[in-house]
């Protein structure tokens, strides 16, 4: 005799089917609400650490972005704090260049760095090492970032995990969930490691250094519930199940990868470029 929740079981994903067959594609995931979406691909997230400069140090423990192979220059400034104007009243630029021990990023930090300091009461010039440099900021739509360039052995790659929202079913990752949808369809979230290749068919949520994506997750299923998207999680759930499921309409499962063999940083640009040579 079959228990109640194996028939539940099996009328629930006969209703999934018949949902499905009427509301098609109407709700997928490429239209679901996110609280938030990050643009996948480009993105090269990094540490510093140990910088002893000056100014410069208040970059310690911090995560900015590498600036990849932008072009760097830096706008002419005049005494009174102004940019130089060229004859059309565009900026007039300096190019920089960046050693090949030493690597441009992006922080929306500023380090206030001053051109004279007091020391012991003495007003004095502050020269900045040749390894460091502030070269300019940029206004875009998220804030005010700006650019310095760093030595690589202050520089360590983190280990970027990111969460996404896809149809399909993905082998590798930390953390997944199976999320019936109320259309007749069923989405996924995972938490995986950080690479292009791996986010192409899906949405990325977020970023983050750390497998731990336990609230970004909830806040994602809250804003669904909020949107009437989802079935009631606690009339949907079973004793019972032929596949170990507890629960119709969110299911969660173990991931590929283990989240106590997740190492945030290991060793610095400078390292890996060594370890290349």
């Amino acid at each position: 005799m079959k228990s109640i929740d194996n028939v539940f079981q099996k009328e629930f994903r006969a209703m999934m089917e018949a949902r499905r067959g009427r509301f098609g594609d109407s709700v997928s995931y490429i239209n679901l609400p996110l609280p938030t979406e990050t643009a996948s691909g480009g993105l090269s997230v990094v540490k510093v650490k140990g910088v002893v400069e000056p100014f410069f140090d208040r970059l310690n423990g911090l995560e900015v972005c590498l600036t990849g192979r932008m072009a760097l220059k830096k706008r002419q400034a005049l005494s009174d704090g102004t940019f130089r104007l060229d004859a059309d009243g565009g900026f007039v630029y300096h190019h920089i260049a960046v050693k090949q021990d030493c690597v441009a990023v992006v922080s929306p930090v500023s380090i206030g760095l001053k051109r004279y300091t007091l020391k012991d009461g003495v007003k004095t010039e502050h020269i900045v090492s040749d390894d460091f440099k502030y070269v300019d900021f940029l206004d875009i739509p998220s804030g005010r970032q700006y650019i310095y360039i760093l030595p690589k052995k202050n520089v360590f790659r983190l280990s970027m995990c990111a969460l996404i929202v896809t149809p399909n079913k993905h082998r590798v990752f930390y953390k997944g969930l199976k999320v019936a949808l109320q259309s007749g369809t069923y989405v996924y979230l995972y938490v995986i490691p950080y690479k292009y290749r791996e986010t192409s068919g899906g949405r990325m949520v977020c970023l983050k250094a750390s497998c731990d994506m336990d609230q970004e997750i909830l806040e994602v299923i809250k804003g669904w519930e909020q949107h009437g998207l989802l079935f009631n999680t606690k009339l949907s759930e079973v004793e019972v199940s032929e596949n170990t499921v507890t629960n119709l309409s969110i299911s969660c499962f173990d991931g590929s990868c283990l989240e106590q063999d997740y190492v945030q940083c290991t060793v610095s640009l400078a390292a890996e470029t060594e370890v290349d040579e």
